[in-house]
């Protein structure tokens, strides 16, 4: 949900007009397996014998060394973000070199984007520089500490009012609809 008001917003994107709103992770060897090694059966997981399967075959490629894709260097984030009309359209053009290269990796949607972004000449347009996983960088109030992630409550408030963020995420009516109602009130 919008934590501020649409003037606020369209003014805070004009000034930062240009700016790619992308968030990176600090590089970590449990994401890199992702893309490292091939993920041949995510679509028949389902069942249990399925799963065993999977785990044995992908131990059995690191055990053999597998390591595909080595001369790209990877990078993983969220797959929220906020990025131009340009840096879409060269990911659109990238199309074939995505499906090529993202084939067979596991969840992707987190790591296509950040990998595009630094090997194309839009890496310098990042809004937040750093690669530490802040949510100033997508400008999006997401709270993993407390949940996966955490929905926020009424109790959280003031915390949402007194952010810098523009868009907050995690909120559902069936565990409390009055914060919804309140930021839709003060928002709109």
């Amino acid at each position: 949900m919008p934590i501020k008001n649409q003037d606020y917003i369209h003014h805070f994107f004009a000034i930062n007009d240009g700016k790619e709103f992308v968030r990176f992770n600090t590089p970590d060897f449990r994401w890199t397996q992702r893309t490292s090694i091939f993920h041949l059966f995510q679509d028949k997981l389902g069942r249990r014998s399925n799963i065993i399967f999977n785990r044995v075959f992908l131990k059995c490629q690191e055990l053999i060394g597998i390591k595909r894709n080595k001369q790209i260097a990877y990078y993983k984030g969220t797959q929220w973000f906020s990025i131009t009309d340009a840096f879409a359209r060269y990911i659109v053009d990238q199309g074939h070199w995505v499906e090529y290269t993202f084939r067979y990796t596991y969840c992707c949607d987190e790591v296509f984007v950040q990998t595009l972004l630094m090997r194309s000449p839009y890496s310098n347009n990042r809004y937040w520089m750093p690669m530490d996983n802040d949510s100033h960088a997508i400008m999006r109030l997401i709270d993993w500490n407390r949940g996966a992630p955490y929905t926020f409550r009424m109790s959280d408030f003031d915390e949402i009012k007194n952010s810098d963020i523009l868009f907050c995420r995690k909120f559902d009516a069936n565990v409390d609809d009055t914060i919804i109602h309140q930021i839709l009130e003060r928002y709109s």
